[in-house]
């Protein structure tokens, strides 16, 4: 049986805290972040971080990461939305969380690269 799902949450284990604890002491990450790290070294699964030290911790510790805009994307290349749907979610989620114009372009460039 899984720590989670409908009505429970995943409890880290002490070490985990200790862990988490420990990161938050190297670099300017909140509690959140550090867990959601260790959990994913633990899990072998990516994790989706946008804070740049956040993702420094991530690359030091080969944890494999990306930002939220890459979820859209991923969607978009496994056919899942359209490519005006993903045009969409990039520009309200750019209204919402500061994403460098530059990233954004970058989305929508390799995008157009895709569609066929």
């Amino acid at each position: 049986m899984t720590p989670w799902g409908p009505g429970r949450t995943l409890r880290p284990a002490r070490t985990w805290k200790t862990r988490a604890n420990n990161l938050m002491q190297r670099a300017p990450i909140g509690p959140g972040e550090a867990e959601a790290i260790i959990l994913a070294q633990a899990k072998r699964m990516p994790v989706i971080l946008d804070d740049a030290d956040a993702r420094a911790i991530a690359r030091s510790l080969k944890v494999h990461h990306f930002g939220t805009v890459m979820v859209p994307y991923e969607a978009f290349i496994k056919r899942l939305i359209a490519y005006e749907e993903l045009v969409k979610i990039l520009t309200d989620v750019s209204r919402v969380l500061w994403v460098s114009p530059v990233v954004i372009a970058e989305i929508i460039r390799r995008a157009q690269g895709a569609r066929t």
